[in-house]
């Protein structure tokens, strides 16, 4: 497929991109989901990934979390220990109110300065690998107000977090109500 070709024809059409990216691909087209769209905020998120040679869990404790929180970071995983997984690997999230001011800085000093905290503040060993992420569109700060996720006139859909909430379960649960209002039209 080359760009500018036209794909299709298709009987419908879900869009699952952040709000932001909304608006611009459906154009004058479907003005009330442009609107919602427009409508809803997202906060910015700083992610870290560490890697490290062995297993840092015994050293996390409890209140691993909060002793972060004091440097504005809101979320802290050890991936190996969730179920399925295994290795010494940490991911981190830096809240958005500690993001924004700092979103377009250059990733790797981001991940040198993170690294720095976490590793300081936790009294962990220097990490084998790490990795920031910049997520844009990370945490649904407010949600759209949307009386339907589908429209019968345009066979046009719409689903994500920005519809329901803040979490990749609302996303979830948006999508899954996008499908069966297009199915119920299909009859």
């Amino acid at each position: 497929l080359q760009e500018g070709e036209p794909e299709g024809p298709f009987d419908a059409v879900i869009l699952t991109v952040p709000a932001p990216q909304l608006p611009p691909i459906l154009d004058q087209h479907q003005l009330a989901f442009r609107a919602a769209a427009e409508a809803a905020r997202y906060d910015p998120c700083w992610a870290l990934m560490l890697a490290f040679e062995a297993d840092v869990a015994p050293q996390l404790g409890e209140l691993a979390h909060d002793a972060l929180a004091s440097d504005g970071f809101e979320w802290l995983a050890h991936n190996g220990g969730k179920p399925g997984r295994s290795g010494a690997t940490l991911g981190v999230h830096a809240s958005g109110a500690g993001t924004a001011p700092r979103l377009e800085e250059d990733r790797e000093e981001i991940a040198e300065r993170m690294t720095r905290l976490v590793t300081d503040r936790l009294a962990l060993p220097d990490p084998i690998l790490k990795s920031a992420h910049r997520w844009r569109y990370s945490r649904v700060a407010e949600k759209a107000e949307l009386p339907t996720l589908y429209d019968l006139n345009t066979r046009l859909g719409v689903a994500g977090d920005w519809c329901a909430g803040p979490n990749a379960e609302a996303a979830f649960s948006s999508g899954l109500a996008c499908a069966r209002a297009l199915l119920a039209a299909r009859g």
